[in-house]
C-alpha cells in the first residue's frame, strides 16, 4: 500500500491531500528513516511513525517553513514586512527564525491570529492595500496575496526591499481568466502555469531583482494548485 494511502486508512489524516501534506512536512517516518515520497509502498510489519511538528496559526506557515528548513536566508534581528499577512502564517514562522520586527500589511482586518496581534514584535497595518502604503524599506519583505497578480505589486515590493524578498507565486491568478481550471479552480494546463512562471521571472529580473531560487512549495494551495517560492535580491 502506498504511504499516503497508508495514512489516510488508519486515521492519520483526513485525506490522501493531507497525508501528502504530513509527509511534504517531514512528519512521517517509515522503518527509523524520514519519508519523502508519497508513493512508498509500505508492508505489513514496516514501522510507521508519525511525528507532530509544531502546529502553525494557518497553512501559509506550513508552506514557509517548507521553504526555510531548505534555504540559508539570514532572518536573526531582521526587520520584515509580511504583505497579505491575514492570520499571521508567515509572521509566526518568522519570528521562529529570529525576525526583531515584523510589519503586517491586509486589505482586509480583524484577520490576524490573537497570539500574534498581542506580541510586541508585531506592527498590524489592517484595511491597507500595500500599493499605497508609506514607510522606510526592509531588511527583508514575503508576500502572500491572493485574488491579485504579484506583476501588480513589484515596483511597490521593489521600492520597500532593501536586500531580498521571498514571494509565493500563486498561478491561478497570474495565467489570465482564458486558462481552462476546474471546478476548485485547479488549473489543467501546465504549460500556461510555466508559461506564466517564465514571463514573470523575465519582469522580476526587468525590475532590478536578481533570482536566488525559485521552487515549487512543498505544500500546494487550499484547492491542489501549485504554487512556487521566489526568492529574489536587489540588485
Amino acid at each position: 500500500m502506498r504511504i499516503d494511502c497508508y495514512l489516510l486508512h488508519n486515521g492519520h489524516a483526513s485525506s490522501r491531500q493531507k497525508a501528502q501534506e504530513l509527509i511534504a512536512m517531514g512528519c512521517v517516518w517509515v522503518n527509523s528513516k524520514p519519508c519523502d515520497k508519497n508513493s512508498l509502498l509500505v508492508a505489513q510489519g514496516d514501522c510507521v511513525e508519525v511525528v507532530r511538528h509544531k502546529q502553525w496559526v494557518s497553512r501559509a506557515g506550513y508552506k514557509l517553513d517548507g521553504f526555510l528548513k531548505t534555504h540559508a536566508i539570514e532572518l536573526e534581528g531582521q526587520r520584515v514586512l509580511d504583505i497579505g499577512s491575514s492570520t499571521g502564517g508567515f509572521s509566526e514562522v518568522l519570528l521562529e527564525y529570529g525576525a526583531r520586527e515584523i510589519t503586517c500589511v491586509d486589505v482586509g482586518s480583524s484577520q490576524l491570529h490573537p497570539t500574534l496581534r498581542g506580541d510586541p514584535r508585531i506592527i498590524v497595518c489592517e484595511n491597507q492595500d500595500i500599493r499605497d502604503f508609506v514607510a522606510e524599506s526592509f531588511d527583508f519583505v514575503v508576500c502572500d496575496v491572493s485574488f491579485i497578480s504579484l506583476r501588480l505589486l513589484l515596483d511597490k515590493i521593489f521600492s520597500l526591499t532593501s536586500k531580498e524578498c521571498l514571494l509565493l507565486f500563486k498561478p491561478q491568478f497570474e495565467v489570465g481568466k482564458n486558462i481552462k481550471r476546474d471546478k476548485k479552480g485547479v488549473i489543467k494546463d501546465l504549460s500556461a502555469v510555466s508559461k506564466a512562471l517564465e514571463e514573470f521571472l523575465q519582469l522580476v529580473r526587468y525590475k532590478g531583482f536578481g533570482v536566488l531560487a525559485c521552487e515549487k512549495s512543498l505544500i500546494e494551495g487550499k484547492n491542489g494548485n501549485e504554487e512556487y517560492f521566489i526568492y529574489l535580491s536587489k540588485s
